[in-house]
């Protein structure tokens, strides 16, 4: 299940020319019993700037593939149930 709410700015900043600003919320609903469900919320915004996007993102997540899996499997099988968050900043140029 996802939901997406996303808005375009122009501005004129210098080399920046928009952002972009969203909030992503996704579930995933495994059919392994012992494996929690997991929750991943992303809010952030795309800063473009001639040939290069940055993104910068706050990310929440429960029993997520990459913030909970204490045993290595890739699963996100979940050990405690609970909320973790992390900040991502993401550069691409593109030529």
């Amino acid at each position: 299940l996802v939901a997406n709410v996303a808005r375009d700015f122009r501005v004129n900043w210098g080399a920046v020319s928009s952002l972009l600003c969203y909030n992503d919320y996704s579930v995933l609903l495994k059919d392994e019993n012992k494996f929690d469900d997991s929750m991943l919320n992303t809010l952030g915004c795309m800063v473009t700037a001639g040939p290069t996007y940055t993104y910068v993102d706050l990310i929440s997540g429960k029993n997520a593939t990459f913030m909970d899996d204490p045993l290595g499997t890739g699963m996100g099988q979940g050990a405690g149930n609970e909320w973790e968050t992390r900040f991502n900043i993401n550069f691409e140029y593109y030529f």
